[in-house]
């Protein structure tokens, strides 16, 4: 599989691991803290911010595989896609 291709693999697995990271700081009580604040504050504003940025670079990374022609055009497209369809489903969760 080319690189470009693996890359935009690899900003749905961010962003699906921030959304499970943030799902559990949401559900598990801890006692408070500063720490524990500011680490909830840091993957509470990336989990607002970064899944729509990365998204679309994964979304660009994959437009990119096709235009520098590497071999699995397949896997582009799958890249692209659901890259697209990871971004509809994340403003569609924000939207209900």
């Amino acid at each position: 599989m080319g690189r470009l291709s693996k890359f935009s693999f690899m900003c749905i697995g961010f962003n699906l691991l921030l959304n499970i990271l943030l799902f559990l700081l949401i559900r598990i009580p801890f006692s408070g803290g500063v720490i524990f604040g500011t680490i909830y504050q840091i993957v509470l504003f990336g989990n607002i911010v970064l899944p729509v940025m990365v998204s679309l670079g994964g979304a660009m990374l994959g437009i990119g595989s096709i235009i520098l022609k590497e071999k699995p055009l397949v896997k582009s497209m799958i890249a692209i896609v659901s890259n697209i369809i990871y971004i509809i489903a994340y403003f569609s969760v924000w939207s209900m």
